[in-house]
This record gives C-alpha cells, structure tokens and sequence, in this order.
C-alpha cells in the first residue's frame, strides 16, 4: 500500500505525509515495533490518512466559522483541497489505533541547509543537524526540507 492507494480518498492522495509521519510516530511509541512490515506501513498509512481527515474537517469548521470572510462551501472545499498543513495544524490530541495519543511538536528545533557543506560552522547540513538533534537528549522528530522539491 502506498499513499495513492484507491482505498484513500482521491482528495487525500499525495497530501496525507505529515499526518503519515505524525501518525508513524505514534505508532512507534505506542508499540513495540522491532522492525516494520507490511502490515505495520499499511496501519501506519491508514491512520495518517484518518487524521489528515480529521484536519481536514477540522480546518473547514474553522473556514466555516469565519462569518466576516463570507465563504461559499465549494469555496472552502477547494482551499481545502489545495492547502498544505503544517505541523502548528496537527491536533495535540488525536485517537490512535488503541488510545488517545498527545502531540507536542517544538517547530524548527534544529535548523540548517540542505546545501550546506561539511565544513561550514554557520549553518548546519543535514548529518550535522541530526547529530545535533540527537544530541540534545530528543528521541522522536520529523525531519522536514522546507522549499524542496
């Protein structure tokens, strides 16, 4: 299974990796996983699928609420299908396969370039800033390229 499978939403497909990523690392902590398998990926992306839903509903509730911005629903729902959510957009509560999982997310704990050099003290390349992130006592993290494609 993979991200376009024809199970998710077409609306979804190919938008659904941070909610995928949040949801991998729930996963991780909530059991313990020696090694991933087909069905650990397949769980892993069925429920960043259901909480990309879930922010999805939850962003057009806000949209809905704005009285002074005076949006039609199918305006809303081409926002919605056109928005890339950022990790401030995560709940910091969601339910996971057995429980209630709590986010928290500290944005831009290491910063750098994925251009930097190896020898550049300023600006940290991506082994340095791993290095660095493990470091500093941090266990769980998303790794995320700003501006890349």
């Amino acid at each position: 299974m993979n991200i376009w499978n024809p199970m998710f939403p077409e609306k979804n497909r190919d938008k659904q990796m941070l909610a995928t990523c949040i949801a991998a690392l729930a996963i991780y902590r909530m059991f313990t996983i020696m090694c991933f398998n087909d069905t650990t990926v397949d769980s892993i992306l069925t429920y960043g699928d259901k909480l990309h839903t879930f922010m999805k509903k939850t962003r057009k509730r806000e949209l809905m609420g704005l009285v002074d911005k005076k949006l039609t629903e199918d305006e809303i729902d081409w926002l919605l299908d056109n928005e890339n959510f950022t990790v401030s957009d995560v709940p910091k509560k969601f339910a996971s396969p057995n429980s209630w999982f709590t986010v928290t997310i500290e944005p831009d704990v290491v910063t750098g370039d994925i251009t930097a050099q190896d020898d550049d003290e300023e600006v940290l390349n991506v082994a340095k800033g791993i290095q660095k992130f493990c470091e500093n006592s941090n266990n769980l993290g998303l790794l995320q390229c700003k501006g890349s494609s």
